[in-house]
């Protein structure tokens, strides 16, 4: 089983479950190369830019998990500033892996 294979990582579920599970994933990633030419992974900052950047409602959501996590009822100025710390590290990450700022897109590496 799928499941069993990746103790630790996946929940206790049925083969069949880890099929359908596997089956999303897979789906993701064939959304993601014919929307952007590459799977999420593999994005440098223009590219992350372009497809990953949330609107406003996304970005309260992840002001209001960083809130949530701080067991606060209201969003304070902390946590907006945490989000927009938390995306401009995820596109400094992606710098460090990708330092040629110039290409829209790395190269895939093999699965």
């Amino acid at each position: 089983m799928l499941a069993q294979r990746l103790p630790g990582i996946l929940p206790p579920m049925s083969n069949a479950e880890a099929m359908e599970v596997a089956a999303r994933v897979i789906r993701a990633r064939e959304l993601q190369i014919q929307r952007q030419g590459a799977c999420n992974a593999h994005l440098n900052n223009a590219a992350v830019e372009r497809y990953c950047t949330p609107n406003a409602a996304g970005l309260a959501i992840l002001e209001r998990t960083i809130a949530d996590m701080s067991d606060r009822s209201r969003i304070e100025a902390g946590h907006i500033s945490e989000a927009v710390h938390i995306s401009e590290a995820v596109a400094l990450r992606l710098l460090d892996r990708n330092p040629d700022s110039n290409r829209f897109l790395t190269k895939p590496r093999s699965l």
